[in-house]
């Protein structure tokens, strides 16, 4: 697809040093240099030295230049070069047929001060759009400046999104409460949540990672998590999937509470998650969080029983100790899942009753290996006597003759 950026060059006291963008409100500081309005207010509100020269400024007034906003314009009007919020607004639409009718720069596929038009796409779940601007050289890579999160941490989070419903005569301070404390009212079912899942987002990931998308970059933004744990923790197994196929770091913890992806399925229940993160990295199941919780101990808390038999299954160790010197056992019946921790010591019981029988096998198999070595031995010191006798009566067998032992 040819790209549709202007070949004209606006002339470079039309660009904002701040924004790197043409001006549309251009004003002046007290030491002469022009920016956009927006951006030097911004600049201003905490510093009161040039963002140029780094000198302090006489005082932070403005003032407009019309003459150079007027030159600018007429540029525009010369070029035929739409304005960036004339391209912004069409790239919102989601609609690439009115893009491609515009004719812009390639500076407008930018965005330093401002969401660019590829984050704008991927925020409003344009598929065609992103793909679009991708093929034009948008950045796959660029992070937002107001989230913090990087495009694939955005397609992530939008790819998932929850409605929760509170009974507020019982938990008006719901938000108030620790993360932890949250997750035990989730699980008792005292908040309600309905789970919504954007199949453009899923695939709007899918297209920044084959085109370029960093799988384990991420900024600190809202969630100051790794793509791999956002899409583990929100169960969503075509990104986690897409992630590991173009490489991403299995091992790397959430930056708030030490968790791997896997410690993030076993509490959600994402039991095709962990499956999947058990295939490609079994390790995970004796690292452990902050706590010195490991995925067992996770899954035992929450009730997640299937996840806890996978787990248990895999060779997860049922005696492992946490930071509170608990075994998973214990952390079930703490958080009253008594059938989760009968299970563990059925499946305890049970590895033990195998174990036993494989000892057994063994030690048969053992014994069988010992009487056939023995029975070899004896028909050695057989065939020597047979040979002796030969030898002693001077009897030469004939060619290919073996003498028979019965």
């Amino acid at each position: 697809m040819p790209k549709l950026t202007s070949s004209a060059n606006p002339p470079e006291e039309f660009i904002c040093s701040i924004t790197q963008d043409i001006m549309s409100e251009p004003v002046a500081t007290s030491d002469g240099q022009i920016y956009e309005r927006n951006a030097i207010e911004e600049w201003l509100k905490h510093n009161d030295k040039s963002p140029l020269t780094n000198l302090k400024l006489a005082h932070k007034n403005l003032i407009p230049i019309p003459l150079v906003k007027n030159q600018i314009q007429g540029f525009l009007q010369k070029n035929k070069i739409c304005t960036k919020q004339e391209f912004l607004f069409a790239v919102a639409t989601g609609i690439t047929a009115e893009v491609e009718k515009l004719n812009y720069l390639a500076k407008h596929l930018k965005g330093k001060s401002s969401p660019s038009a590829l984050f704008i796409a991927v925020n409003k779940g344009h598929v065609d759009m992103v793909d679009y601007l991708l093929e034009q050289g948008a950045d796959p890579n660029e992070s937002n400046v107001f989230s913090g999160w990087t495009l694939l941490q955005a397609a992530i989070a939008k790819s998932y999104t929850e409605n929760i419903s509170i009974d507020s005569s019982s938990l008006n301070n719901f938000f108030d409460m620790p993360c932890s404390e949250q997750a035990e009212k989730l699980h008792e079912k005292e908040v309600k949540i309905e789970a919504h899942t954007s199949n453009e987002h899923i695939e709007i990931a899918r297209l920044l990672l084959e085109k370029g998308a960093d799988p384990n970059a991420f900024d600190f933004g809202e969630d100051e998590e790794f793509p791999i744990i956002m899409a583990a923790h929100r169960g969503l197994i075509d990104i986690v999937n897409q992630l590991i196929l173009h490489k991403a770091d299995l091992e790397v913890f959430d930056c708030n509470a030490g968790c791997t992806a896997l410690h993030c399925a076993a509490a959600q229940g994402h039991l095709d998650i962990v499956n999947l993160l058990l295939k490609h990295a079994p390790q995970l199941m004796d690292f452990t969080d902050m706590d010195g919780d490991t995925p067992l101990h996770r899954a035992a808390k929450y009730g997640h029983l299937n996840v806890v038999i996978t787990l248990l299954s895999e060779g997860a160790d049922h005696k492992c100790l946490n930071k509170a010197n608990k075994t998973p056992a214990q952390m079930a019946l703490a958080a009253g899942k008594k059938e989760v921790a009968d299970a563990i010591s059925f499946m305890r019981q049970a590895m033990k009753r195998v174990m036993l029988k494989s000892a057994n096998k063994i030690e048969k198999l053992e014994n069988l290996v010992q009487q056939q070595q023995q029975e070899i031995s004896q028909l050695k010191e057989q065939l020597q006597l047979v040979v002796n006798h030969l030898e002693l009566n001077e009897i030469k067998p004939k060619d290919n003759y073996s003498p028979s032992l019965f």
